[in-house]
């Protein structure tokens, strides 16, 4: 089961890229662009909002929630 998980937490993040609006978000909002991904940091419980609403998609470890808040997070301006 945790390989599944990291295994689709690592195609996640490989897929966002390749759709333009595809996004990692730290808060989970209902007029968030569809295929947006929300990883829970606390739980690493996964959803990915479809054309209908969100969707639970599986859980990752805690290391790569950890990973996804990191990557999502704001970069400072310079």
């Amino acid at each position: 089961m945790k390989l599944l998980a990291s295994s689709l937490f690592a195609a996640l993040m490989l897929a966002a890229p390749m759709v333009s609006h595809a996004q990692t978000v730290t808060e989970a909002k209902a007029d968030s662009p569809v295929f947006t991904v929300f990883v829970d940091t606390p739980t690493g419980y996964t959803f990915v909002k479809m054309p209908n609403g969100w969707k639970y998609v599986g859980a990752v470890s805690q290391q790569d929630a950890r990973l996804a808040q990191r990557r999502s997070a704001p970069k400072a301006q310079s």
